[in-house]
């Protein structure tokens, strides 16, 4: 808890890293932690989280659930009350800068959907190439389409060692798709591809022991 003292202390007036004396009474903790306010974030923090033989409850409590409240508004305002600080300074860097690494950052992505339309075509799988972001959806391919997407993309992950999104985690229309997100290298795109294709031309029938989703319901 020092360093959370530490860190609140100059907003109340303490010194960083300030020390209370312990006078070993908790009257007004007992009192606290016993009425209905018992359930607040401070009363956990004073209650569980402060080295009681560090502390004169008597003398500071008052100062003591400013810290608490403060340290909560603090957590508070980085859980809900607007996005993670280092994420907006990033979305500020980004919208100030010249757009040079924009640039960039898209001609990788737009490397590697051309690498990954051309290989898993060779390997069978015609995916539409996407127009935009770091995801493709791909068709099903026909001889698996009955399964649905959950159970292809399990074949994919046991036979194939590729990961996919199945479709209908989005909405019972996208039960025809996967969804493959472009983060690996061209490298890892081709290494793929390669198992694709190792998996498409030994299962000319699915698996006899998987079972279509729309089963289950």
């Amino acid at each position: 808890m020092s360093g959370v003292r530490s860190a609140v202390g100059r907003d109340v007036g303490l010194s960083p890293g300030v020390s209370i004396a312990y006078s070993g009474q908790f009257e007004y903790l007992a009192r606290a932690i016993d009425d209905p306010r018992e359930g607040r974030a401070e009363d956990y923090l004073l209650r569980y989280l402060i080295e009681r033989n560090e502390i004169d409850y008597d003398a500071h409590a008052g100062l003591l659930y400013k810290l608490a409240g403060q340290v909560v508004a603090r957590v508070k305002s980085y859980l809900d009350y607007g996005a993670f600080t280092p994420i907006q300074v990033a979305a500020t860097t980004a919208l100030n800068s010249d757009g040079a690494d924009i640039s960039e950052v898209r001609d990788v992505y737009r490397k590697r959907r051309d690498v990954m339309v051309d290989a898993f075509g060779r390997a069978g799988w015609t995916v539409p190439a996407p127009a935009a972001s770091m995801f493709a959806w791909a068709p099903i391919p026909e001889p698996f389409r009955h399964l649905g997407s959950l159970e292809f993309s399990k074949l994919l992950i046991e036979h194939a060692d590729v990961a996919v999104a199945p479709g209908i985690g989005f909405g019972e229309h996208g039960d025809d798709f996967v969804r493959i997100a472009l983060v690996e290298n061209e490298h890892r795109i081709r290494q793929a591809a390669r198992s694709i294709k190792k998996f498409l031309s030994s299962s000319a029938t699915p698996p006899n022991n998987v079972v279509p989703l729309a089963a289950h319901r």
